[in-house]
């Protein structure tokens, strides 16, 4: 029953980032219609950060607790459960050919099934990411990479993994709502 349960909340995990990515791409195509730039799976990682974590409080944390596994890379926080499902194409909807993400078809009823409560938590905090003004969808990459690594959590988690001689190190929810710095330009 165990395993059941983990690959269920896998699956919603899934389903709630291609939601993220549909979005986004809502996003793109009102504000940049003429762009043609796809979103990769580097950048994909860093706005998946961001925008998990732009409205978390200690009191209030919703999309932190599905994108409940960041970990500390040389590139920034990566949420490895989605890394993973990124590299053996595991989700329904899209799909990954070299580093970039392909849409087969996402519109809005393909997500009537997800949780209200994380569907409106993403929502909010897709409005809040895009009301601060930053560039994300057209920003390079690894400019998103700089804005990550600003983080005091991810930069203490680092330092704990070369300590350790590691190239990765968790980043736990408390310390990523705790982050003395919170950037996001």
């Amino acid at each position: 029953m165990a395993l059941l349960e983990i690959s269920l909340r896998q699956e919603k995990k899934r389903h709630l980032f291609e939601y993220l990515i549909y979005l986004l791409k809502q996003w793109k195509d009102e504000q940049y219609p003429n762009v043609t730039e796809e979103f990769t799976k580097l950048k994909l990682q860093k706005i998946l950060f961001l925008v998990a974590a732009v409205k978390a409080t200690a009191q209030s944390h919703p999309l932190l607790e599905v994108f409940n596994n960041f970990y500390a890379l040389p590139y920034g926080p990566v949420e490895l459960d989605i890394y993973d499902a990124m590299n053996s194409n595991t989700f329904k909807r899209i799909n990954f050919e070299d580093n970039y993400c392909k849409i087969d078809s996402l519109n809005n009823c393909y997500f009537e099934d997800l949780d209200s409560t994380q569907k409106q938590a993403m929502i909010e905090a897709i409005i809040a990411i895009r009301n601060m003004g930053v560039d994300y969808i057209t920003k390079d990459p690894f400019e998103l990479v700089d804005i990550t690594h600003k983080w005091t959590s991810w930069q203490v988690a680092m330092q704990v993994a070369e300590m350790l001689g590691n190239k990765r190190e968790f980043m736990s929810t408390d310390d990523i709502i705790n982050s003395t710095v919170r950037a996001y330009k």
